[in-house]
């Protein structure tokens, strides 16, 4: 994968109340995000609709997008399905260029029109929920890290556990201790591009 450091994010009808990973990354990610896609609110800026996001521009789709790396997809339906109204985004990104990164549980590079297109123009699909070839069984290593680790969880999706870990790693760097974050959720390997 490319490291894109421009990106566009989509939100389509859902920004920002229900696109937990497009806020999450608007927040917190070390990307340069140049737009939102969310065609209920072209015009706008995340800043209008929330103020802890920055002021980055919404439009109504990628042709409406300034040059980017890279699309991320900052939404997930129920079921982690692809939405085909966002069919000819992907397909306008990838004509320009731009890298996928998706959190589907459809991925992005099974789907034969999104490869042969990346293929033809160079692209990178990051499927971040596809688990690598390598992955192994958890061994129960924890107890050998040198650190003290603080584990965040909660009893159900969207209730705000990686923002409650991101707040506390912030506090925790601001104090001078070396903190870390480790990733379990697709918003979050975003956030922290892996």
């Amino acid at each position: 994968m490319n490291d894109p450091q421009r990106v566009a994010v989509l939100a389509h009808e859902k920004f920002p109340d229900r696109a937990k990973t497009a806020t999450g990354v608007l927040k917190y990610a070390d990307y340069d995000v140049v737009a939102v896609l969310d065609r209920d609110n072209p015009g706008t800026s995340a800043a209008d609709h929330r103020r802890d996001l920055p002021d980055v521009p919404v439009v109504a789709s990628m042709a409406d997008a300034p040059d980017a790396d890279a699309l991320l997809v900052g939404i997930s339906p129920i079921g982690g399905a692809f939405d085909e109204t966002w069919r000819d985004d992907v397909r306008t990104a990838l004509e320009r260029g731009c890298d996928l990164i998706s959190g589907l549980h459809y991925f992005l590079a099974e789907d034969e029109e999104f490869a042969r297109l990346a293929d033809e123009h160079g692209c990178d699909i990051n499927d971040v929920r596809k688990p690598h070839d390598d992955l192994g069984v958890a061994q129960g290593k924890s107890a050998d890290v040198d650190a003290e680790v603080v584990l965040t969880v909660g009893t159900d999706c969207s209730v705000g556990k990686m923002t409650a870990t991101l707040e506390l790693v912030e506090a925790a760097r601001e104090r001078g201790i070396d903190a870390g974050f480790i990733p379990t959720g697709q918003t979050g390997i975003m956030i922290a591009g892996w």
